[in-house]
Order: C-alpha cells, then structure tokens, then sequence
C-alpha cells in the first residue's frame, strides 16, 4: 500500500492515509486521535468536523432507529377521491337518503359514485361497527363521532379502532335560533365570536373527549379483570395531577426558600460585622 505525504509549513509531514482514518474513527463515534494538529487553522478544521460527525451520526441513527422501529401501516383514505376508490360501501344513517338522493343528482361522476356506493344503516353503532370488520366506511358528523369513538371503540392501551378523514365532504353549520332583528343578536354574536377565536369550544371538546376516553379505558381494564379474576373487585381511579395533589411540594419549596434566604441575610450581617471589627482592629 502506498501512502501519501504533505508536508506542511511548519515542516511536519501529514499522512493522508491516518488523516481519512480518524476522520472515519470520529464520525463513527470513536476517541479523539493522540496527535492533535498544532496549527490553529487545521485544530478548527477538526473541530468543524467533529461537531458534523455528532450531528450527522446522531441523525442517522435517529431516522434509522425511527424507520426499524415504527409500524408501516398502509395508506389510509384522508380525501373523498381516495375514499370512493379505496372502499366497498359507505353507511349513512336514514336521515342519509336525502343525501344519497342529491349526490345521484350532481353532474360529478365522484358524486355519482359516492351516492352508489353509499347504504342506509339503522344507527351510528351499526355503521361504524361493519366499517371495523369490513373495508368501508361511516359518514356522519364529525364531532358526534369522534365522542362514539371515544366511547365505545378505545382500546385499554387509548389507541382508537377507527379514525377521521381529513378532508369534510359537506361542512354542516350550526347556530342558536334568535328572534328576528332581536336587540341582543348583535351582543351575542359578538360573545359567541369571542369564544370561537379564543379557542374555547375547541378546548371544551377536546376535554370532553378526554374525559370520555378515561373512562371507557377504565371500563374496559375493569372488564379484564373481571375476566381473569371474577371474584376479586378492584376499583381503578385514574386521574390526573392538579395543584392540590402538589401542594405539598410547593409548601415545602417555599420554606426551603425562607430558610435560604434567612441563612443568606445573617451571612450579610456576620459578614458587615466581622468587617467593620476588622477595621476597628486595624485602626
């Protein structure tokens, strides 16, 4: 094997060969090479290089350990398009008819493929049940299936057996009835539209699917036991931490606080004193 030198300004030879060695060794995560450059421009140019190799390596195995590591799942229909061609049948409760009846009206052939495929069920329940066991799918308000899922389709671990496509084929609008030209329409109104921009009906329905989440969890873990061990009950409460269960925490911080500070005052004063003795003595 033939190697090649350079020699440097300074006079020292520079092997190419052990230069690619601890470039390789570093951003393979080994040690630091023993003979370090001494010249100023090359140390930031291994010092360049080091923080690449940190960053590159822990990104690669990052994105290496994520695609070993995580589940592939199929691609799941997100839009109308890639609904009517991915399923078999679509349910619709029998308010759906009137539905059904316009889109075999429209002129768009994805409408009219929507209305064919498109099946009356009695309830929500039986829709979003078959959509489970068989390849098709529930229409119905979003916000009134994301609390049915909640409720009764949550897994004891809280992953869901169905989900919500993206893509809303008809928005639905809702609104409180108020007499005409009312005096108070215009103030509420303006309350309403404070609350939707402040994001509170989001809140509320996120925290109400999560409450409802909690407790078919429990239901469910309940059930098991029941299940393995039919004569023992056990009771499982699960809540999560509020300010009250970390009063204790906080009471003892802030007595540890008053505690330091008198400490740190009475350093001050033994320190002001035994400085103004020191000077008397020296004077």
């Amino acid at each position: 094997m033939e190697y090649t030198n350079i020699r440097s300004s300074s006079g020292s030879t520079l092997d190419l060969s052990k230069a690619f060695h601890d470039m390789t060794g570093m951003l393979l995560g080994q040690n630091l090479p023993r003979r370090l450059p001494r010249i100023l421009s090359s140390r930031l140019l291994v010092a360049t290089w080091l923080v690449f190799a940190i960053v590159f390596a822990s990104a690669y195995r990052g994105n290496l350990t994520a695609s070993l590591t995580l589940p592939k799942y199929p691609p799941r229909p997100e839009t109308l398009p890639q609904l009517v061609d991915s399923v078999k049948r679509i349910t619709m409760q029998p308010f759906g008819q009137e539905f059904k009846n316009f889109f075999s009206k429209s002129e768009s052939p994805l409408f009219q493929k929507l209305a064919y495929l498109i099946n009356i069920v009695p309830t929500l329940m039986d829709g979003q049940q078959q959509a489970i066991v068989k390849n098709q799918a529930h229409l119905d308000n979003r916000r009134y299936q994301h609390y049915n899922i909640a409720k009764r389709f949550t897994r004891p671990d809280g992953s869901e057996m169905l989900y919500i496509g993206r893509e809303s084929i008809m928005p639905g609008q809702s609104a409180w009835p108020l007499p005409h030209d009312a005096p108070y329409t215009a103030v509420i109104d303006r309350h309403l539209m404070a609350v939707i921009e402040a994001g509170l009906y989001e809140k509320w329905a996120s925290d109400l699917l999560f409450e409802v989440q909690q407790e078919s969890r429990i239901m469910l873990r309940q059930q098991q036991q029941n299940e393995q061990h039919p004569d023992v009950q056990i009771e499982e409460n699960t809540q999560s931490l509020s300010i009250s269960h970390m009063q204790g925490a906080f009471m003892l911080l802030f007595l540890c606080l008053i505690f330091t500070s008198l400490v740190f005052i009475w350093e001050l004063i033994t320190t002001r004193l035994w400085q103004k003795g020191h000077c008397s003595v020296f004077q």
